[in-house]
């Protein structure tokens, strides 16, 4: 929405086991060496879907990982809860 570049790159692909790992390559984030898994597992249950996201950051110098933490938190926060508005 700012006019910010985010470039990103599709490292591993698993439709069995429903994984995508992705890298950020360039984007105005306070880390470098962001590396992303995402799961979708099924939920018995109810027929939905449990998505989990494991991340892995280096903070870029000058930052500390809380702080890091914080703003992808931010920035994550919106698209997840907008992927939830068009699934549910």
């Amino acid at each position: 929405m700012d006019g910010s570049t985010y470039r990103e790159r599709l490292v591993a692909l698993d439709d069995a086991d429903r994984t995508l790992t992705y890298e950020i390559v360039e984007a105005p984030l306070p880390v470098r060496g962001y590396r992303s898994t995402l799961h979708v597992q099924p939920v018995a249950d109810t027929g939905g879907a449990f998505l989990t996201r494991h991340a892995t950051i280096v903070p870029a110098e000058g930052t500390t990982a809380s702080e890091a933490t914080a703003v992808l938190e931010a920035a994550y926060a919106p698209a997840l809860a907008g992927l939830h508005t068009i699934i549910a």
